[in-house]
Order: structure tokens, then C-alpha cells, then sequence
């Protein structure tokens, strides 16, 4: 989704005045327009809500713009189940692992000098922890706006379904900073690797 709001507003640009970060409403109307017919041709349909899907799009980038460098959009997946409120859990559950394998992915690439002292699987163990103490806290900082569902591609008679969040990374990285902080405390880790841990947990996920 933001690779696609990233090409919709440079082709904005060529016709449309689009202050950095903040496009007009009218500007968002050309997004929500585009988007709809892209899904409609997939045979996507909203999922729910008693909202329009134009409207439901329209909501949701009105937010991402709003949030500014402070959004983290996350998107989850659901598949393969008749049953649409099981797969709205599947999808709600997927976006928790993604998000929290983001965050993961920030700590191993920001800390690899200083955690170099820790052996391959003592640092696997931590990494994994703090991404599993990020999924069971991160859940009250995702915020749902839409989800669209369509007849599954591969099986019959089953659906699959895309629910669509923001997180604000001003509000994520405070549970964050906790979960990171529980693991470190549980590991045992030397004081002086808080700080980089720290550092790295601090970065916005993206």
C-alpha cells in the first residue's frame, strides 16, 4: 500500500500541487479513485463495515497523511477458510507478526557491532523474545481502518481477506522500549548494551 500511495502522488505532481506529506482533498480524492478501480478489478470488496469502500479508502489516507512521518502502515492476511470472522482473525493476527518482525529487524540491524559479544544463539534467543513481546503488546497500537475480501484464487468456496492498519510511532515505541527492556532484563544482558538496544528500538518501523 505505501509503494502505491508513493506512485499516486508523483503522478499527482505532474498535474497537482502536493505539499510533501500533505496532499489536498482533492488530491486524495484522485488516490481513493484510482485505488477503488485497481481493487474492484481484482474483485476485491469491503469487508466489515456498513462504510462504502471509496469511503473506507478515503478515511484511511486521510489518517496516513495526518500521522506524517509518524505513520507505520501494516497490512495483514488472511487465507484459505470459508469462515470471513476466522480469517479477520487471521489477518489481525498476521499484521501483529509482521509488525513485530519489523521491529525485530531494526534491533538486528542496528546492533550488530554491539552485540557481537554474544554468541549466534543467545542473540537469536533475545531477538526472538522481544519480537514475541512486541506481538502480544503492539496489538492496542494498531489501529484497523478497512478490510476487503474476494473468493479465494486457488481454493473453492473459500475467501481471502487484506485488513489494513496505521500505527502511530510516537505511541508503538513506548511498547516497544517495554518489551525490549523485559528482554533484556530477563537475558541478563551487560548494562552497557541497554543504550544501543535502546537506540535501535527507538527507530520508527517501517
Amino acid at each position: 500500500m505505501k509503494k502505491f500511495i508513493i506512485i499516486l502522488l508523483a503522478m499527482l505532481t505532474t498535474s497537482v500541487s502536493v505539499h510533501a506529506g500533505n496532499p489536498t482533498e482533492s488530491d486524495i480524492k484522485k488516490m481513493v479513485k484510482a485505488k477503488l478501480k485497481e481493487l474492484k478489478k481484482e474483485g476485491w470488496t469491503v469487508f466489515g463495515t456498513a462504510l462504502p469502500l471509496d469511503a473506507a479508502l478515503s478515511n484511511y489516507y486521510q489518517a496516513y497523511f495526518k500521522l506524517g512521518d509518524n505513520g507505520c502502515e501494516q497490512t495483514g492476511n488472511g487465507s484459505e477458510s470459508e469462515n470471513k470472522t476466522i480469517l479477520h482473525a487471521k489477518a489481525v493476527a498476521d499484521a501483529m507478526r509482521g509488525y513485530s518482525a519489523k521491529a525485530s529487524n531494526n534491533v538486528s540491524a542496528e546492533t550488530t557491532d554491539a552485540l557481537n559479544s554474544i554468541s549466534g544463539k543467545d542473540l537469536e534467543d533475545f531477538r526472538s523474545t522481544y519480537e514475541s513481546k512486541v506481538r502480544k503488546t503492539i496489538s492496542s497500537q494498531l489501529k484497523e481502518y478497512y478490510s476487503i475480501i474476494r473468493p479465494s484464487q486457488t481454493i473453492k468456496g473459500c475467501y481471502e481477506m487484506q485488513t489494513f492498519f496505521l500505527v502511530d510511532e510516537r505511541e508503538a515505541v513506548k511498547a516497544r522500549l517495554q518489551a525490549m527492556k523485559e528482554t533484556f532484563f530477563e537475558k541478563k544482558f551487560n548494562k552497557e548494551m541497554l543504550a544501543p538496544l535502546e537506540a535501535a528500538v527507538g527507530l520508527p518501523v517501517k
